[in-house]
C-alpha cells in the first residue's frame, strides 16, 4: 500500500501529484490549497506514526468484505451493467 514506503516514498508520490497539478491550468489551486501543506505536513511527522497508520490501514482492508459489509448483491449489479452495455 501507499502508506508502508514511509515518508521518503509519500513525500516523492506527493511531490510527483505537486508537478502533475502545476501544469494544470485548473488543478493548480489544488496544488497551493492542500498538495503543498501535505508535503511540509508529511516531512514533520515521525516514521513510528506512518508505520502505525499503515499497519492500521492493512488491518481494515483486510478485514473488509464487500459482500457482507455493505450487502449489495455483486453478481445482479455486474449482470445489469454487462446487459446495459450490450
Amino acid at each position: 500500500f501507499f502508506f508502508q514506503g514511509g515518508k521518503r516514498f509519500i513525500l516523492r508520490m506527493l511531490l510527483k501529484t505537486h508537478r502533475i497539478l502545476h501544469r494544470s491550468d485548473t488543478f493548480y489551486l489544488l496544488n497551493r490549497l492542500y498538495v503543498t501543506d501535505m508535503c511540509v505536513w508529511i516531512q514533520k511527522l515521525d516514521d513510528v506514526v506512518i508505520t502505525a497508520f499503515a499497519a492500521e490501514v492493512e488491518q481494515a482492508v483486510q478485514s473488509f468484505s464487500i459482500g457482507e459489509d455493505i450487502r449489495w448483491d455483486l453478481g445482479t449489479i455486474i449482470q445489469q451493467s454487462l446487459a446495459e452495455a450490450d
